[in-house]
Parts: structure tokens; C-alpha cells; sequence
């Protein structure tokens, strides 16, 4: 199912169909073109939109990139086509979503945008700029400035597991023992079921399959986001069959 982009370009999103308002977007899943019209689909009843993918993100991150390289990993936040597939499977139904690496807020906007309660929103981020910055857009949304691969330490009832997540880091720069570690955390407090989106730059997913076969973890190509800069692939993770039934 195709979700529908908002209307509003960030610059990394320069190949849309046709240019300003009216303009189509279209992504590549499971070697099917898909657009998205830019009209239908937008914020739901009552999601009150963000300003996340606009020119002063782009100098957010560049400064924020310039500070600390390794800990921003990106000089600018994604694009709208990837932020669109990366959430698609994700709306209103699914129930608390985890969000990894936020940064200025573009893959929140568009959860938002999809229906997602701002209080079914728990975000990570390590980057104090980025926190107060969402704090300032999601206002009713939980917003954690931890680490990633620290989550798992912090008390959460069984009610509140998460039913999806959503990964914005720069894994493909860390170590395996760092992927291992944020993974693991993630995925004790996700529901059985739940999925964890990613994407990345890369031909193959960037959590390494060592480390997916050790949390008894599998991952599924979910589409490719061609109008990115550069073009992005997204991926599926879950538990395994059997694991996902001993986590019942």
C-alpha cells in the first residue's frame, strides 16, 4: 500500500514529477513503481503538521555535522520519499511506535502525518540540539535523550511494548558489537509481531547477518526510495517464527 507525500519538497527530494504543489513522487517497491500524488493522504483529523524537512533542517544538520561527524552520521536529514516508505506500513491502528535517531523530526512528521498519536510516540535521540528541537514540534510525544542501545535498561510494562519501530541511525558506520547492542535493546521492548523499519545507503541490510541470526532476527527488502539523495532501501526486521512465539 502506497502512502500519499505532503506537498511540501525538501531539497533532497529534486527528481519529484511535475514541481511545487501538485507535484507526484515516486518510489520503487518489490520492482513495482509507485507514485504518490501529493494530494490525497496527507495529515490526519487533528495532526497539526511539523516544519521537519524544510531549508533551516538542512543547516541544522550541516552545522550539527560539522560539530560531531561520526555521532550525526548524515549532513542532512532524508528525504520526503524515503521518510513516505520508511512509515507506510505504520498508521493509526498500529499502537506505541519507537522512534531511533529522529534527529530534526522528518520521519516523525510523516508518522504523524499517517495518523500516530503524538502520545504513541517515543523518541530517541542523543543529539541535545535535535531534543529540544523535538520537544518544540512533538510536544506531547516522549522524547529520550539516551542512547540507543541503553533503552532496554529502562523499566517499560508489558502494556507498552512497542508495536513498531522505526530506525533513523547511521548504522552502517558502527561496529557490529554497537548494532548488536542497539538491536537487542530495541527488540526487548518490542511486541512479538512488531517490525523494526530501517534503510540504507547500501546494497545489503546494515545490520550485519551474524548479528541478525544471533537475536534470532530476519530481515525482508521492503522497497527502494529512488527520489532520496542518494537513493535508500528499506528494510523489514523481525523476529524470527519461533522466536516471535517464545516472546509471547
Amino acid at each position: 500500500m502506497a502512502s500519499k507525500e505532503p506537498t511540501a519538497l525538501s531539497w533532497r527530494t529534486l527528481l519529484c514529477l511535475g514541481g511545487g504543489g501538485d507535484s507526484s513522487c515516486f518510489a520503487f517497491n518489490g520492482g513495482r513503481g509507485t507514485v504518490s500524488d501529493g494530494v490525497s493522504g496527507g495529515p490526519s483529523p487533528g495532526a497539526a503538521p511539523s516544519e521537519a524537512g524544510g531549508w533551516q533542517d538542512n543547516l541544522r544538520f550541516a552545522w550539527e555535522w560539522l560539530r560531531d561527524p561520526k555521532g550525526t552520521a548524515a549532513v542532512a536529514p532524508s528525504g520526503r520519499a524515503l521518510a513516505s516508505l520508511i512509515t507506510r506500513e505504520i498508521d493509526q491502528g498500529t499502537g506505541k511506535v519507537l522512534e531511533l535517531g529522529p534527529g530534526t523530526g522528518i520521519f516523525t512528521d510523516h508518522l504523524v502525518a499517517r495518523g500516530v498519536d503524538q502520545s504513541d510516540l517515543t523518541l530517541v535521540e542523543q543529539n541535545p540540539s535535535f531534543v529540544r528541537l523535538l520537544k518544540q514540534r512533538f510536544p506531547r510525544a516522549a522524547v529520550l535523550e539516551i542512547d540507543a542501545a541503553a533503552l532496554g535498561l529502562i523499566r517499560q510494562p508489558r502494556a507498552e511494548l512497542f508495536s513498531a519501530a522505526v530506525c533513523g541511525l547511521g548504522l552502517r558506520n558502527m561496529p557490529a558489537e554497537q548494532i548488536e547492542a542497539i538491536m537487542h535493546s530495541a527488540f526487548s521492548r518490542m511486541a512479538p509481531d512488531a517490525a523494526f523499519y530501517l534503510f540504507t545507503y547500501g546494497r545489503r541490510c546494515s545490520v550485519p547477518a551474524a548479528v541478525l541470526e544471533r537475536l534470532g532476527l530476519v530481515a525482508e527488502h521492503s522497497g527502494v526510495a529512488l527520489l532520496n539523495l542518494p537513493p535508500a532501501s528499506v528494510y523489514r526486521i523481525q523476529r524470527a517464527r519461533e522466536f516471535s512465539q517464545c516472546a509471547r
